[in-house]
């Protein structure tokens, strides 16, 4: 033990946390040497092992960050259904707002006894950008289409459109919805 005097050598048991005088090396074992006087101290460690993951903690965490952003992707597919519903509802109310102010110039609705699409250029939509009370006709925000439709006398009308959820209180799901005045 003469060459050991002012070298001290602690071993720790690395799978169950423990702290060894023996000093026998064994493969459960990290050795770490402590080697020098008072003044000047070097740190060996002697490790067998090699650092950084392995192949499947590697892939176990790509799984979970996979299953993670497929969680995300679908959450926010609802949320964007919900959203386009929301811009509907908001087209809609603004269009009923304009065939007010349409109706409160000229005494009546515009009169389409047939369902027409709401476009700038059909002729319940010229009608209502012509007479100013909107500057554009809103569009869907999908591949759905507002539809209007009136009585013979313009005394009343129906807006048809779609909602992809049925977020919406006091609207369903799908194109049977509809707004009147």
């Amino acid at each position: 033990m003469a060459e050991w005097s002012n070298a001290l050598v602690l071993k720790t048991r690395v799978l169950q946390g423990t702290v060894s005088s023996n000093l026998t090396p064994s493969a459960d074992y990290t050795q770490t040497v402590f080697a020098g006087t008072k003044d000047r101290i070097q740190y060996v460690h002697m490790n067998t092992y090699r650092k950084g993951f392995t192949l499947i903690e590697l892939l176990v965490v790509i799984a979970i960050i996979g299953l993670l952003a497929s969680i995300v992707i679908a959450s926010l597919s609802s949320v964007q259904s919900k959203a386009r519903d929301a811009k509907r509802i908001e087209d809609v109310d603004q269009v009923r707002k304009a065939l007010t102010i349409y109706s409160s110039d000229f005494g009546s609705y515009p009169i389409a006894t047939a369902t027409t699409t709401l476009t700038a250029t059909s002729t319940v939509g010229s009608a209502i950008i012509s007479s100013g009370a909107m500057s554009r006709m809103p569009n869907d925000p999908s591949i759905y289409q507002y539809s209007y439709v009136s009585d013979a006398s313009g005394s009343t009308y129906n807006i048809n459109f779609c909602l992809e959820t049925n977020s919406i209180r006091g609207y369903a799901q799908g194109c049977d919805n509809y707004i009147s005045p």
